[in-house]
């Protein structure tokens, strides 16, 4: 079912007086056009929207090794089973075995997004919150009670958007193997490998194949290269939640509160497609009509005299 956002019969008079109490326009609201990295494994893609405001130094730090190549060559190196996938800090080519990332200097932490299923953050040493480098993981599950309340808060800095989940969950769901002389001991003694047993160590690791920024649209939640009905469809399943908990994760978009400055990306960015279909709202959310713009009122106009007709 197609979900708007306010039945297109109502008077623009009354959507006006009920916009007033439901902006989400303020402080704290999930503003779009951040960072999106797309990291490629033997299962597929995995699209990352980066936290470009809410965690600067730590992003800035990630696409310094992304930009660099550092991440060439990389496998993911622990799978702790329903709590974390991570990667970053070892290589493996067959002729050089093992090899460590070069690490730049430790970044300050950042944390203030919960950890959440589906956000990714920086690892760092025990007892010393500003030690995270070059290795980062996934959260499997929701981890909250555990890693926002230790050495600082891990420091989220990302999250996984579009069906990247089903991807990381592809890998998280692999077998896990140990590398040394005991299944207690770091940093490979939960790597998680695909093939059979016998096939060479290059064709059972995961490896980041391929890591780049790529180029999304502002409203563009979907990540399909239009600003459509999808999209609007994902803030409205979303609507008051964040995007950091958001069931789905939307390109392109900030932690913040998934509201107003959502649905006005997809907005001031609609086209190429038929008008927004705004019937069958959920209940109390409705557009704030002075942030829409003349264009979009205009659409909406049309979209309610056709609907009246």
């Amino acid at each position: 079912m197609r979900l708007g956002l306010f039945r297109v019969t109502r008077s623009f008079r009354a959507v006006a007086a009920a916009a007033s109490l439901l902006s989400l326009t303020g402080a704290g609201a999930a503003s779009a056009g951040n960072t999106t990295v797309r990291l490629g494994t033997f299962f597929g893609d995995i699209d990352i929207t980066l936290y470009d405001d809410a965690a600067p130094a730590t992003v800035a730090n990630f696409l310094d090794y992304v930009n660099s190549g550092a991440y060439d060559d990389v496998f993911l190196h622990r799978l702790a089973t329903g709590f974390v996938l991570q990667g970053g800090g070892f290589t493996y080519t067959a002729a050089d075995g093992v090899g460590n990332v070069p690490q730049n200097a430790p970044v300050v932490n950042e944390f203030g997004v919960p950890n959440t299923r589906g956000t990714v953050a920086m690892a760092k040493l025990g007892g010393d919150p500003d030690s995270a480098t070059n290795q980062f993981f996934f959260n499997l599950d929701d981890n909250r009670a555990n890693l926002d309340n230790q050495n600082g808060g891990f420091t989220v800095f990302g999250r996984v958007v579009g069906d990247g989940m089903a991807v990381v969950d592809q890998i998280a769901a692999l077998p896990r193997f140990f590398f040394g002389s005991s299944p207690s001991e770091p940093p490979f003694n939960e790597v998680p490998l695909k093939g059979q047993n016998g096939d060479p160590l290059e064709d059972r690791f995961v490896f980041m194949e391929s890591i780049a920024v790529i180029s999304v649209m502002d409203g563009d939640f979907n990540g399909n290269g239009q600003v459509e009905q999808g999209d609007l469809d994902l803030v409205l399943q979303n609507w008051g939640q964040t995007a950091s908990q958001a069931v789905v994760g939307l390109y392109g978009l900030g932690p913040g509160t998934i509201g107003q400055g959502a649905l006005d990306a997809v907005l001031q960015d609609w086209g190429g497609v038929a008008a927004p279909d705004f019937s069958a709202a959920p209940p109390g959310v409705v557009p704030e009509p002075g942030a829409l713009g003349v264009a979009a009122l205009a659409a909406l106009a049309g979209l309610r005299r056709r609907v009246g007709q």
